[in-house]
């Protein structure tokens, strides 16, 4: 396995120095989940990973994650007074969406806002003249709205821009790597050339130009290329040769390329059989959990259909009253369903006097139904309602343990600071849409020790592998397009 990737060098350099610290930076297209996966392998402490952007507020003692919640809050409450595009689509993922692209933009044209030093007639000028569709003139308004909040209020993008611009002094005894130094903006790679000490440099090299006319493939015959009837075939042949390699012990590393989510999730169900665990580093969506389902089970079950149907979906979850039998709940279950006639669409009509069984009975005393969903609420209520119902159902533990459950808090915390200033109410229902609109666009995976990546190209060639699998080479999977964030339809900048 060759080792002149950036990775291999970092390890190599980290373990010659194994006394120091060392500080890893990385540009915002790599993983650190990766990246930190790859390092994990090799049992070396006294490292740390950054974006760049994180380690140059936290050695300025700003916290990075208070300026960010500032700048979400203040532009979803200006999209939410507008009636434009922005109402079609969920209103926090869409913010994060447009600050993104907002702070590229500043970024890139080092846009830094100072007192009695800036035209924002001259910063729009230069902006239109690259400005294309009806949303982008849209954009064109937020832009405008941030240039005078970065100069009143202040913005995450002005502060970043402030420390890449200014003189600083900076004292560590840390070893400094930088991966992928053309990755960087012009300003920041000024600045890590001038203030970073202890500074080396790895970059990958795959800016490769391929001629037809001379293209020689080095070491052709370890490439090995197949087709397949079907992706079933295809499965079946790529979960079996990562078996058998795997019962080898040899392979250092093991990458896996699709872009193919379902073939990927296919794969992992297949090897798990095997016991054998894959290092995901983009993750499974976290509303395809089975923690997530539960809570939404809940919210159904008391806002849309107080009916058997729900209600068997929560107390079927291993999340619901873990303590009791399963023969205790399927007898709930049994007797609902009796006193329901088999009617399984209807309202439950059951009560407490119905049953004589008093685990069922307290069971039941826990699912009743005595809150009106129809009131606008603050988030918080709303948020305070499943909290409490996970309590009441004795899941607290179970999810605050669970890889999953712990996003979705963390998810329930990030609306909850998001909507808290704003003072803005809705529907039970309401919130739950805009929830479930969250919780599809994150991610949760599970950590493990495994030597087998799912990962893409560019993650990749980071590091050095003994074997790589590209699976579901079709026109539909490679290459994956990137859909423009602020729009499903238009481009807004190019």
């Amino acid at each position: 396995m060759p080792n002149n990737t950036p990775l291999d060098k970092l390890i190599k350099s980290v373990k010659n120095n194994i006394d120091s610290n060392h500080v890893v930076i990385l540009p915002k297209n790599i993983s650190k989940k990766f990246v930190k996966n790859v390092i994990s392998l090799e049992s070396i402490k006294n490292i740390n990973i950054f974006y760049l952007e994180e380690y140059i507020f936290k050695i300025n003692d700003e916290n990075i994650n208070t300026i960010r919640n500032c700048d979400s809050i203040y532009l979803e409450s200006v999209l939410e007074s507008t009636t434009t595009v922005f109402n079609k689509y969920n209103l926090t993922n869409e913010t994060e969406n447009i600050l993104e692209i907002i702070d590229k933009l500043f970024l890139e044209n080092n846009i830094f806002i100072e007192k009695n030093n800036f035209s924002v007639d001259g910063i729009i000028k230069k902006l239109n003249q690259n400005l294309v569709s009806f949303e982008s003139k849209i954009f064109l308004e937020i832009v405008k709205l941030w240039i005078h909040k970065s100069l009143d209020e202040g913005t995450l993008i002005n502060k970043y821009l402030s420390f890449l611009n200014k003189e600083f002094i900076f004292f560590s005894n840390c070893r400094h790597y930088v991966i992928n130094s053309h990755d960087y903006s012009k300003l920041e790679g000024i600045w890590i050339e001038k203030y970073l000490p202890n500074l080396a440099i790895f970059n990958t090299n795959y800016k490769l130009i391929i001629n037809e006319d001379n293209f020689d493939i080095k070491n052709i015959n370890s490439y090995n290329s197949k087709d397949f009837g079907s992706q079933e075939e295809e499965l079946e042949y790529t979960a079996k040769n990562i078996v058998e390699i795997h019962k080898l012990h040899k392979y250092k590393r093991i990458a896996l390329i699709n872009n193919n989510r379902y073939f990927a999730r296919r794969l992992s169900a297949i090897l798990d059989g095997y016991d054998i665990k894959v290092n995901d580093n983009s993750g499974w969506l976290l509303s395809t959990s089975s923690c997530s389902s539960y809570i939404d089970n809940i919210l159904n079950f008391y806002i849309k259909n107080h009916n058997y149907i729900n209600l068997h979906d929560i107390v079927k979850s291993p999340y619901f009253m873990p303590n009791v039998s399963s023969e205790i709940k399927n007898k709930f279950l049994d007797k609902v369903l009796i006193a329901q006639k088999n009617n399984v669409n209807a309202d439950l009509l059951i009560s407490e006097i119905d049953i004589k069984d008093e685990e069922i009975k307290i069971s039941l005393l826990l699912l009743k139904n005595d809150n009106n969903f129809n009131d606008n609420v603050a988030f918080n209520v709303f948020k305070n309602f499943i909290t409490n119902k996970i309590k009441d159902f004795g899941s607290k533990s179970l999810i605050e343990n669970d890889i999953a459950g712990k996003k979705v808090y963390e998810a329930l915390d990030h609306l909850s600071n998001i909507n808290i200033l704003k003072n803005n109410e809705e529907t039970f229902f309401k919130w739950q849409e805009k929830l479930n609109t969250y919780l599809e666009t994150k991610t949760f995976s599970q950590d493990n020790c495994s030597n087998i990546f799912y990962t893409d190209i560019k993650n990749a060639l980071l590091c050095s592998f003994d074997k790589i699998f590209v699976s579901s080479m079709n026109s539909k999977n490679f290459p994956k397009k990137n859909i423009n964030n602020f729009s499903k339809k238009n481009i807004i900048y190019s």
